[in-house]
Parts: C-alpha cells; structure tokens; sequence
C-alpha cells in the first residue's frame, strides 16, 4: 500500500506532555515517519494516509509515456483536446440537477435501484470505463481504500460501466473491489447524464491494433464511453458534487467527495 505524510499539525497534547512534530525523513520500508520528541522519551511514529489519487494516476501516466510512441500520444491528447472543445462534458449533468432514477443490474444479475439505495443515505456513483483501462482500474482500487469512511457519512457508493457482467467480474476480483458494480448497458444511463460521447476514427483504429475488441467486451456498443465521472446524489435525489472531465486520466478525487459527504451529514 502506498503512502504520503500527513499534513503536519505542530504541536498535539497526548498525556499532558507537549509533543513537537516534525518530519523526520523515509523509514527503512520506505513510509514517511515523524519525530515525536518529548521530555521523558524520544520515539519514532509513523503516520500515513493513502497518497492523492491524481499523485497515483500521474505516475501512471508517466509510465505510459515511456512504453508508447510518441505518434500515438499524440493522437490521443488530440482526441481529449476535441473532445474537451465539444460541448460535451459542459452539458452533462451538475450539481442542483436532479438525478435520473434508474435500475441496474450487478454482474450476478441483481437489480439496484437508485431510489432504494437513496433511502439510507447519499449516493456515490462513479462511473468507468473498462477494466481494460489502467486509470480506471486504479481509480477502483483508491474507492475501495475510501468505503468504510464512505458508508460511516451513511453514504452508498457504486460504479458504473459499459462492460458486460462478465467482465465485470474479472474487474472485480483482479481489483479486490468491495462495492457494488453495476452494468450500464449500452451507456443508456451515461446518456442520461450526458457523459456518453463517441470515440474518434483514429482512436478506434489504435485500439484495434492493441488488441482490445470494444465491441465484444461490451457486448454490442463498440464506440461509445462514458466520460470519467463521479456524482454525489443526496436523499432528495440532488445532485450535490459532480466531477466531470473530458481527459480519460483526470478522476475526482475521494477525499473530496468524503468532504462532501461530511457536509451533508452535517459534520
């Protein structure tokens, strides 16, 4: 699991005696560890919370450059360019419209309703593309390490996507995902949220050289994504956080949505 240090708080009174924090530097495993001085004893603690996951997808990134050619990079940041330029993504729903009610079924068949998971609390919903996608895949793993904060606000969260059920279940094994994923099929309910939009020629055709069959692997739809998206649906059925982005390696951030979360319950 990864790491970073905490925003340091200077001084903290455990047992009446004045601590002085201060970062001390990387431990032997290479967690972040802060010096805890005091006047009867000298000790190292560790303190660590999970690193931003926009740190996280950038080191992705960063890999990606060095293992695709250049031509190719290219081709994708202009499709994020025209698609940024489209309209699209400024025309998806935001916060004060009201959600869309939908049902959705999990790999196993289930059927989830909005309106009943609205009953005990906000809704998370965060939409993916694939579990071909890397950005995607580490955006799931993040939401994981934030769902028992998430369900102690009282709030449900769930993921979106176009891949069909078994798909969905290779997802969610290979990832170790906790929360429910439900199928989107077709994207019919990205597009009630106006986050669908179609891939480019030029994106399609790398694709296919990749060896990723988009088609079969969403059974049926093989040029539509949804956007990266990530809404927070009150009990009311509101939309009161939305993060929507037309760059497929830009994500909310989690512990945003916690703060979100916290507000409407009042914390």
């Amino acid at each position: 699991m990864s790491y970073y240090p905490r925003s340091s708080r200077n001084l903290f009174r455990i047992d009446r005696m004045i601590l002085i924090l201060t970062i001390a530097g990387i431990g032997a495993i290479g967690v972040p560890v802060v010096q805890v001085e005091a006047q009867e004893r000298r000790t190292i603690i560790p303190i660590v919370e999970p690193i931003p996951l926009e740190v996280q997808l950038r080191e992705i990134f960063y890999a990606v450059m060095e293992t695709i050619p250049f031509d190719r990079l290219l081709v994708y940041q202009e499709a994020i360019d025209r698609l940024a330029q489209s309209g699209i993504p400024d025309g998806a729903l935001g916060v004060g419209d009201r959600s869309p009610s939908f049902t959705l079924e999990t790999a196993a068949g289930e059927k989830i309703r909005l309106n009943e998971l609205r009953e005990s609390g906000p809704v998370v919903l965060t939409w993916y593309r694939g579990g071909w996608c890397p950005y995607c895949n580490l955006t799931l793993r993040v939401w994981d390490e934030y769902l028992t904060r998430t369900r102690a606000l009282g709030a449900t969260l769930v993921a979106i996507t176009p891949e069909q059920p078994d798909s969905i279940q290779v997802t969610t094994e290979r990832d170790s995902v906790s929360f429910q994923i439900l199928w989107d099929r077709g994207n019919e309910l990205a597009r009630q949220f106006g986050i669908a939009y179609e891939l480019d020629d030029d994106v399609l055709r790398l694709m296919h050289e990749g060896g990723l069959d988009l088609k079969g692997y969403n059974r049926g739809e093989g040029r539509e994504l949804p956007l990266p998206a990530t809404y927070v649906i009150d009990s009311d059925g509101v939309i009161r956080h939305a993060f929507v982005s037309a760059d497929y390696r830009k994500r909310a951030e989690p512990a945003d949505v916690i703060r979100v979360l916290e507000s409407l319950a009042g914390h």
